[in-house]
């Protein structure tokens, strides 16, 4: 099973056509199994998880076969907006609120290790809730991300260096510790400066601040 998680997606289709070409019948529908169950060996060792032949009950093949679909669709959607451009630098004339919003935006056309849109490290919730109604494979994919395990850790580290390019030389950057900048922690940075920057205090000013730009 390791062996398989080590193969990549055009690894498996070689694999199929030299069994065919050994006329060995392997039909399109046992070829869609075997990637299944390679993403699924894939994703156990992303979190760290063992993989072995008596994990992949029939359940978790289901199971693993709807996060699959729903991944392609997510690398998918990435695809379509690539060309998009990385966020200006944060300053202190910024809105956070709409800062927020295109970092979302453009970490959503990033992929992560596991071909999960790279803005799934940032989303406010903690727990991935799976039986929430989405619109969209997409939108799912980013919800239900676990934010643990190997994957996580090499995307978390990405998404940190991007934000700290971003944020470095505006004011925002002192709202970052030093044990997460030692950590290389995104979502923990993210993280403080939302709350710095959500809070009540901090909104009051920017109004009373637009106010007096506007008198």
């Amino acid at each position: 099973m390791n062996d398989m998680a080590r193969l990549g997606k055009d690894g498996m289709k070689r694999l199929c056509k030299v069994l065919r070409d050994q006329a060995t019948p392997v039909s399109i529908m046992a070829e869609q199994t075997l990637e299944v169950m390679r993403y699924w060996a894939r994703d156990r060792l992303s979190l760290g998880l063992t993989v072995l032949p008596a994990d992949l009950t029939p359940e978790e093949i289901d199971s693993a076969a709807l996060k699959y679909t729903t991944m392609q669709a997510a690398t998918e959607t990435a695809k379509e907006k690539e060309g998009v451009k990385m966020p200006e630098k944060f300053t202190q004339k910024t809105s956070f609120h709409v800062y927020e919003e295109v970092m979302d935006n453009y970490l959503n056309t990033q992929l992560g290790c596991s071909g999960t849109p790279l803005n799934y490290t940032i989303h406010k919730e903690d727990e991935p809730d799976e039986d929430v109604d989405f619109d969209n494979n997409p939108e799912r994919a980013v919800a239900i991300a676990p934010l643990e395990g190997q994957a996580f850790e090499v995307d978390n580290r990405r998404v940190y260096a991007i934000i700290k390019s971003l944020t470095i030389i505006s004011p925002a950057w002192s709202y970052i510790t030093p044990a997460v900048d030692r950590a290389k922690n995104g979502r923990k940075a993210w993280k403080l400066l939302r709350d710095y920057f959500g809070n009540e205090t901090f909104m009051n000013r920017e109004i009373e601040e637009a106010d007096s730009a506007i008198e």
